[in-house]
């Protein structure tokens, strides 16, 4: 019988062009309409998150209106934590745009060094892309790389590699600026924790990431390799990490780039490299280059001020210019203490700072102080993988010798070695430093064999690592020659100390601390061979220096000047 169907049917065969044309129109019409119907979405969420950034905007404005006195208008901090006040009384706002005005806040905090309430708002982003099942987002990564970074410069980097650590196979598939700041930050943790290898190996990583991502010439790329630069040199790799900072920054001129805060960061190692390689002309001349960029880049107190102030203060103190380390030094410290709590490490390093400027002025006393209150927040802040703590304690080492307190200086350079062996093991310059710390202990003990043969391993690994010709290294010659003369070898004593004096001649002409005390030595040495007229000399020479006689005993000084007569 002829059905609706049957009818249709037949219809359908009769003009099948027609029908197929009439289904094409009728699906290109459906198709528009969900296009449409798509867009107008995206407008209406595009709209309302452009009201929702205005209203949170101006809620800012509001907030900090400039029609108040002086002295109560809020400060950028307390802007930030009314702003993040406000984005959680705001229901109106979806999850993604909540997480991302808090991780907008985050960065804010960190920029200006408030790292708790950096990571506090990392944190409360996460948990609210928890909450909303999205903690598996690329939003989410990025906002626990913000969240690492904070715990890294809070000091607690084995936090920041637990949390980050776990998604690196993450960062490893995403390939993008995210993933390149991620393998970043896991290597900054990872040097916190004492991994140095892992920590470079995660910077070149990151760098050869930046190139793929952002070209060879680009800001992010070289930043990257500013980073990979920084870590050679703190690793103790001077001479390495120097030829790839001075490649970079010599990029980063050429390209036209601004002069930025990374930039100067890394002027600061670079000059802490040539320190090490002996070329203290150069490392004084690009500290003050850094530090005259950033006094025009931050406010005082800065964290990174406080640094480039601290960092100066070393070639100021080796160049005799006391008065001026002084004064920056002092400008260090009233920075650090407003910016940090009393146990954090950056308050350690500059009581660290202090005591060693005690010691350039020969008051072993008021430097123990310092010394002992900056191993003392070591131990009550639980640093137990922060590696300046070793330099801590071998510093306070040292000053115990020149107190005459033997058994305690063993006691501190004991924990300087154990330290240093656990962060860096012991084929370290680091831990070479604190050996010949040792050898300074046994040669106090009377133990010149041991001495000679401790300081010896400690001149072996500066060796290795193109360190000889430091002075650092000259230090370690001159405990060798002790050793020596003690061993009543006075012939091999000399010609080491003739190798000191000509290597000071050439990387520190202008030095007077080392002068004097390898011309003393050299005196004295002179003396045992019985070469009188020589002896003289030597002696006639070394009490030129008179400002450096605090480094000695007075007994020393007083058999000095008679020799030299």
């Amino acid at each position: 019988p002829p059905s609706t169907l049957y009818a249709a049917r037949k219809f359908v065969r009769r003009h099948r062009g027609g029908v197929a044309a009439t289904l094409l129109f009728i699906i290109g019409v459906l198709a528009s309409a969900g296009v449409a119907l798509w867009q107008a979405k995206v407008a209406r969420e595009q709209a309302q998150r452009a009201q929702a950034t205005r209203d949170f905007l101006l809620g800012i404005f509001e907030t900090a209106k400039q029609d108040l006195p002086r002295d109560t208008r809020p400060t950028p901090e307390v802007l930030v934590r009314a702003a993040a006040k406000k984005i959680d009384g705001d229901i109106s706002l979806a999850p993604e745009l909540r997480a991302e005005f808090l991780g907008t806040l985050s960065a804010i905090s960190f920029s200006s060094s408030d790292y708790a309430t950096a990571e506090e708002q990392a944190e409360h982003a996460l948990k609210v892309l928890q909450n909303a099942s999205q903690a598996s987002t690329r939003q989410a990564l990025a906002l626990t790389v913000r969240r690492a970074n904070a715990l890294n410069s809070l000091n607690r980097a084995a936090e920041a590699d637990q949390i980050l650590g776990a998604h690196l196979a993450q960062l490893r598939s995403i390939s993008d600026e995210v993933a390149v700041e991620g393998l970043t930050v896991v290597s900054s943790a990872r040097w916190g924790t004492g991994k140095a290898d892992d920590a470079i190996a995660l910077a070149q990583e990151a760098a050869q990431l930046a190139a793929r991502v952002f070209g060879k010439d680009s800001k992010n790329t070289l930043e990257t390799e500013l980073n990979l630069g920084d870590l050679l040199v703190v690793a103790g790799r001077s001479r390495e990490g120097a030829a790839a900072l001075e490649g970079t920054l010599e990029h980063w001129r050429t390209a036209g780039m601004a002069q930025d805060g990374d930039y100067a960061n890394s002027l600061q190692n670079l000059a802490e490299a040539k320190y090490r390689l002996g070329d203290l002309a150069a490392s004084g001349r690009l500290q003050r280059e850094a530090l005259t960029l950033l006094r025009s880049i931050y406010t005082a107190p800065h964290e990174k001020l406080a640094d480039a102030l601290f960092s100066l203060a070393l070639p100021l103190m080796n160049a005799d210019k006391i008065g001026e380390a002084e004064q920056v030094l002092l400008e260090a410290a009233q920075m650090y203490s407003a910016l940090f709590p009393p146990l954090h490490p950056q308050n350690a390093g500059m009581l660290e700072g202090l005591g060693s400027f005690e010691l350039k002025r020969h008051d072993y006393a008021k430097a123990a102080d310092y010394f002992e209150r900056a191993t003392r927040i070591c131990i009550e802040g639980k640093l137990d993988t922060n590696p300046d703590c070793a330099r801590f304690w071998q510093s306070l080492s040292f000053t115990y010798l020149k107190l005459d307190r033997v058994e305690d200086a063993a006691q501190a350079n004991a924990h300087s070695l154990e330290l240093r062996r656990t962060l860096f093991g012991e084929h370290h310059p680091r831990y070479a430093n604190s050996l010949a710390g040792l050898a300074g202990v046994q040669l106090a003990r009377h133990q010149p064999t041991a001495a000679l043969a401790t300081v010896d391993q400690a001149l072996a690994i500066f060796a290795e690592h193109e360190q000889s010709q430091s002075i650092a290294a000259t230090m370690m010659l001159r405990t060798r020659a002790s050793a020596l003369r003690e061993l009543q070898r006075p012939a091999e004593a000399l010609e080491v100390l003739d190798g000191v004096i000509a290597l000071l001649d050439r990387i520190v002409p202008d030095d007077s601390e080392h002068h004097f005390n390898a011309l003393a030595m050299r005196a004295e040495t002179l003396e045992d061979l019985g070469r009188t007229d020589e002896a003289r000399e030597a002696a006639r020479a070394a009490i030129k220096h008179e400002r450096q006689r605090g480094l000695i005993s007075p007994e020393r000084w007083q058999h000095l000047e008679a020799l030299a007569r």
